[in-house]
């Protein structure tokens, strides 16, 4: 997660003011091993709020 200032496109698309900073959200989703799935989430940075809920599970073979 991170944030900064849009490019010109996702300025446009966002419909944002000149200046208006945005915050990113990659996220990997895996089944066992494998990534299943990738998102790539760009938000007005100055409207979105983030809660993360996160359950780790033990002996799935991750050593963490």
């Amino acid at each position: 997660m991170g944030a900064g200032l849009p490019d010109p496109d996702e300025e446009r698309v966002l419909q944002l003011p000149s200046g208006v900073p945005v915050t990113r959200n990659i996220r990997t989703a895996y089944a066992s091993d494998q990534p299943v799935e990738v998102m790539d989430t760009v938000s007005h940075g100055e409207v979105v709020s983030y809660r993360f809920e996160i359950e780790l599970y033990r002996g799935l073979g991750r050593s963490w």
